[in-house]
């Protein structure tokens, strides 16, 4: 999910701080989920996903946004 994460939000050309902020957290926070070392909640997936214009399956894929 971290690769996800990142992959999205760069290709929607956002900072992490950008994206922790449209989502109502940190960029500490955000960066954990960014690489791996914490796993957002289902709200803050949601949040994410709305502020990326993505859907949830599509963070949480495995392999990467091209996996299908």
């Amino acid at each position: 999910m971290n690769s996800n994460l990142k992959e999205l939000r760069k290709a929607k050309n956002m900072t992490q701080s950008a994206v922790a902020e449209a989502c109502g957290t940190t960029q500490s926070a955000y960066n954990h989920y960014e690489t791996g070392r914490r796993n957002p909640k289902p709200d803050m997936l949601k949040k994410i996903a709305s502020v990326l214009e993505c859907t949830v399956d599509e963070l949480i894929r495995e392999g990467g946004n091209d996996a299908g």
